[in-house]
């Protein structure tokens, strides 16, 4: 039997107007992880430190219980790993997004979450005359998501997720390096090329940020013993597995957002529970729903996750012995963008006996529980 985490990315957040004071994950129908939670603790933890940036690369690494302040260098490295690149001496890895602006104004992170085909295609198409003779490179990654690899002194550029400026404009957080801010003007002539050809592109233009130099992580299995296996659409979440000693476990048609294959990633984890005894499923729509601003999108994406994901885990909870559900960090339908704070956790361990809780998974929940520090979470709960 096997430990199981699934990390609902970004599902937790603070009461919104538009629910009359309520969350996404308070208004949600959610039978079948309620039914796990009246077996379950509810109790607090906050994945990540103030002094470091709120974002899901600092997040995950607590959880899988690597204390950031000491392992944390940058996103980049992280994705890169997944793609399997070597980084080599005096070079680092940066996120480099698809993104869509207008008018000056950036509206889309995402690039309308853009296909992985088509993006692949696109940037091995555009890919030298966006650097115009920049010496870096460009590597395709998942959706929207791409690898720029560089000069390590751009680590010192001012670098600004996209997600974090939807609806602002985009020239007030240029990067202050000149080969960065020229990749950037070279991407907005290329793409706007394209879209003379295909209106219906929402690309105009990359959008490098999350720089990081290689990190090195302690095995999970000398850690804790676990012989790890991840289920994940995400470049980070896989490079994180790969560095900390994990199989990736393939489904097909996952997509990061709500139509992604939900049942596949379930069943993938109870296949993956045959050989492994430690399971990590990362989910991030709800992430991506919060950046667009629509809390009842990300209501949508939870009740999906629910009946297409946790009604297979219920199913079949006898091939887990522990299964642990935490929101990596807020993410804010009203801000569109992440937020330091306290997340809720399930803990479900078969050994309780009896019902446990009469709560639900939600934040109101989790504020007057016991609370567990991010990193240490899997330690203490796996002994």
């Amino acid at each position: 039997m096997a430990f199981l985490l699934v990390v609902l990315d970004g599902s937790a957040e603070n009461p919104l107007k538009e629910l009359n004071d309520r969350t996404p994950l308070d208004v949600a129908k959610t039978p079948n992880l309620d039914k796990i939670a009246k077996m379950s603790r509810i109790f607090r933890s906050n994945f990540v430190p103030d002094s470091l940036p709120c974002g899901s690369e600092v997040a995950n690494m607590a959880i899988l219980g690597y204390d950031p302040i000491e392992f944390y260098t940058g996103r980049g490295s992280l994705e890169a790993a997944s793609l399997g690149l070597k980084i080599e001496e005096g070079m680092a890895a940066f996120r480099l997004n698809l993104v869509f602006a207008s008018d000056g104004i950036m509206l889309d992170h995402s690039a309308g979450h853009i296909k992985t085909e088509d993006s692949r295609d696109l940037i091995i198409e555009t890919r030298e005359k966006i650097l115009g003779g920049i010496d870096a490179k460009i590597y395709p990654g998942v959706s929207y998501r791409h690898i720029l690899v560089g000069d390590e002194d751009w680590l010192g550029a001012k670098l600004t997720p996209p997600h974090d400026i939807l609806g602002l404009k985009f020239a007030d957080y240029l990067p202050d390096f000149p080969d960065l801010k020229k990749l950037i003007e070279n991407s907005i002539k290329v793409f706007a090329d394209y879209r003379t050809v295909c209106p219906d592109l929402k690309v105009s233009m990359v959008w490098p940020w999350g720089g990081g130099r290689v990190v090195k992580l302690p095995q999970l299995k000398d850690k804790f013993g676990f012989n790890g296996a991840v289920v994940s659409a995400v470049d980070l979440i896989n490079g994180l597995g790969i560095l900390s000693g994990m199989d990736l476990i393939n489904v097909d048609n996952v997509t990061g957002f709500i139509d992604s294959n939900f049942v596949g990633k379930a069943t993938g984890a109870v296949q993956a529970s045959k050989e492994h005894n430690f399971v990590m499923v990362h989910i991030e729509a709800p992430d991506e729903c919060a950046h667009r601003g629509d809390p009842f999108l990300k209501i949508s994406a939870l009740e999906k996750i629910d009946s297409d994901f946790f009604s297979i885990i219920l199913e079949n909870i006898s091939s887990f012995e522990k299964i642990l559900v935490v929101s990596d960090h807020l993410t804010s339908c009203e801000i569109k963008t992440h937020k330091h704070g306290d997340v809720p956790v399930l803990f479900y361990d078969r050994s309780y006996i009896g019902a446990l809780s009469d709560h639900r998974y939600t934040e109101g929940s989790s504020i007057n529980s016991e609370f567990i520090v991010g990193h240490k979470l899997i330690e203490e709960l796996s002994s």
